[in-house]
């Protein structure tokens, strides 16, 4: 099993116990992974969809903590909204909300979202890895596909030339399951994309008992 420890993420987030020690199944991750580019949302209502499949055995996620939920993280690597400054060359960023959804996959395309509850957005300053989590009991099933969108505001309309997720041509990834086909949104239609996006998908898992002696 793919597993990592995470300690104090739930006291950080305002959920489970102060100091709580979590444990992580990993299902996809390809963060890392080289060489990447910045894929752009340059047009209005533009969107990015990425699949992944969890994988057969997923009897180690679960409630580790025990507050009754299971935690399911995610890691994306993106770039919020930018202007470049002609006259010095230089980049500027700008606040940006990025919205995250959870949905279902519709005959290989994006589907609908699964609960209102699987809808996040997060204000982001600078380039980097953007961490999400959603809260349930159950989620994943088995050998089943899903899809994680993901969508750029700017906050500011003086900020609107160019804001994305940084994609990859490599298929390599660890974790019981796997990524499948991208999908990017132009805002009327969706369509394959070429590569896949950077990102890590991450289940709270029970703690594997220590043997005796």
């Amino acid at each position: 099993m793919n597993r990592i420890l995470i300690a104090g993420m739930l006291a950080w987030m305002g959920c489970g116990q102060a100091g709580a020690q979590l444990v992580y199944e990993t299902i996809a991750d390809n963060i890392g992974v080289t060489p990447i580019s910045l894929q752009p949302q340059n047009q209005a209502g533009g969107a990015f969809a990425q699949s992944f499949q969890a994988g057969s055995d997923l009897s180690g996620i679960g409630d580790g903590d025990g507050n009754g939920q299971v935690l399911h993280t995610f890691r994306v690597q993106l770039a919020p909204w930018e202007r470049i400054d002609l006259s010095t060359e230089t980049t500027e960023y700008a606040e940006t909300n990025f919205t995250f959804q959870l949905l279902s996959d519709n005959g290989g395309q994006p589907g609908s979202l699964l609960n209102p509850l699987y809808a996040v957005t997060q204000t982001v300053a600078s380039p980097g890895v953007q961490s999400f989590s959603f809260q349930s009991n159950p989620f994943l099933q088995p050998g089943t596909q899903y899809w994680v969108w993901i969508s750029a505001q700017p906050i500011s309309a003086a900020f609107a030339t160019m804001a994305g997720v940084y994609g990859t041509t490599s298929t390599s990834s660890t974790g019981t399951g796997s990524f499948g086909t991208s999908q990017y949104f132009d805002g009327t239609r969706w369509g394959g994309a070429s590569v896949r996006y950077v990102m890590s998908i991450q289940a709270e898992s029970v703690p594997e008992p220590s043997s005796a002696g």
